[in-house]
């Protein structure tokens, strides 16, 4: 999706967070957007390739939001976990753009870290 694609889609689900931000994820593209603001108002803060969850241990769709954090946990850093899946750094040689997680949703440990360090307890995930 275009970024213009993408926050249209949110605002026309009118798609809240807790938070000031919301994390947008597409299985499709293994795109991940992370928009500042408010219902019907979102701006992007920046977006990035990802890798989601593979057919057999897919990324749940739908709304979630983060529920707590772990600076590290099987050997990852950065986990911001959702209720059935994190959104967190990548294994070490671990590529993005193609469904290869256990069902999480792998940043760059750059991005990993900056949702770690930026969205709060409570803010919007949506999955589709």
């Amino acid at each position: 999706y275009s970024v213009r694609e993408a926050k249209d889609f949110i605002d026309q689900l009118k798609i809240s967070s807790a938070t000031q931000y919301l994390i947008f994820v597409s299985t499709y593209t293994q795109h991940e957007y992370v928009f500042k603001g408010r219902r019907g108002n979102w701006k992007l803060v920046w977006q990035d390739d990802i890798a989601t969850g593979r057919a057999s241990t897919p990324t749940p769709t739908g709304k979630t939001h983060i529920e707590s954090k772990d600076p590290i946990e099987n050997g990852l850093r950065y986990w911001s976990c959702c209720r059935v899946f994190s959104i967190h750094g990548l294994p070490r040689g671990a590529k993005v753009n193609y469904p290869t997680s256990g069902a999480c949703v792998r940043n760059y440990d750059k991005r990993a870290k900056w949702v770690y360090d930026n969205c709060p307890i409570g803010t919007a995930v949506y999955v589709y």
